[in-house]
């Protein structure tokens, strides 16, 4: 007996027999007021039923699920194609003509830094991205919504369940919850990390005590620049302030500077011009007369 895609079901037998000398005897017949009769027994058959009661069935649903792509950019969607079935005895049982209805959630756990390991179950705190629903009305290929998007760089994983508490009516035509395995290979999404280069540099500047631009290194010389990690501030640069003396060379990591160079033989020359014009006015003042024609006295 096969009973595929029905409710419920029962069983009823019906049995009927005759043959010679089956029935009764002699038949007995009140009279009333008067002798009772006796006269010969007719043969007749023996008949009986029975049946059950109504005996309910249900069915094992199950989900295979396979991403429908397996990377995925960051702000596309998450897509997972499922394939439902039935295992063990018992088909999708169908009512006045019409499957039975249940409901499928998928959890999307991630972004993970790897592929997770298989586990029956997902670890305690494993990050979630959000969770979709699905009808089911028998068996078959299902999509799910592409609710979800990728944020972030990293893996993703699907689990599919059917709580057989969450089916209202229907949970009694199905044998059990079903839930699948964390962390399948076929049911993982990639989102694949996006770098950005930055490229950052220092420039040096230097001054005169003047507050005057004696120097301004370039970004990308020789000497001139330093690699980092994460961009630095914007620095205020505010030109030294030192007191009044002399004029010092100024020198970058590429050697003296030419305003420095300039600025020292400036003073050289300055200088040596006044010390010669000083002993020319000495030598002067030991020969000239003034009025009288006396010689004027040395003055050292």
């Amino acid at each position: 007996m096969t009973c595929s895609g029905v409710p419920e079901y029962r069983v009823g037998a019906s049995a009927s027999y005759g043959a010679a000398r089956l029935g009764a005897r002699v038949n007995l017949y009140e009279m009333f007021g008067a002798q009772r009769l006796l006269a010969a027994g007719t043969a007749s058959a023996v008949t009986d039923a029975a049946q059950t009661p109504w005996i309910g069935l249900d069915f094992q649903p199950t989900i295979g699920t396979q991403v429908a792509s397996t990377y995925v950019a960051e702000g596309d969607s998450f897509a997972d194609l499922l394939t439902v079935g039935t295992v063990g005895s018992g088909t999708w049982i169908v009512i006045d003509g019409q499957p039975v209805e249940l409901t499928a959630t998928g959890t999307l756990y991630g972004p993970f830094d790897e592929q997770p390991a298989e586990a029956e179950t997902a670890p305690t705190g494993a990050p979630i991205v959000g969770t979709e629903t699905l009808l089911l009305n028998g068996t078959g290929e299902y999509t799910s919504s592409g609710s979800l998007t990728a944020t972030e760089s990293g893996f993703y994983t699907w689990v599919w369940g059917i709580d057989k508490a969450a089916q209202g009516e229907n949970g009694k035509y199905i044998r059990g919850s079903f839930m699948d395995w964390f962390g399948r290979v076929a049911e993982t999404h990639v989102t694949p990390f996006q770098p950005e280069a930055v490229s950052n540099c220092w420039v040096e500047t230097f001054y005169s005590p003047d507050g005057e631009v004696l120097h301004r290194g370039e970004c990308g010389a020789a000497g001139e620049t330093t690699k980092v990690v994460k961009t630095p501030d914007t620095p205020t640069v505010t030109p030294p302030v030192t007191p009044p003396g002399p004029s010092v060379l100024a020198s970058t990591g590429a050697g003296w500077s030419l305003a420095g160079l300039i600025a020292g033989l400036v003073l050289l020359t300055t200088g040596g011009m006044l010390w010669f014009g000083r002993k020319l006015a000495q030598h002067c003042a030991r020969t000239a007369t003034i009025g009288d024609g006396k010689v004027l006295p040395d003055t050292e």
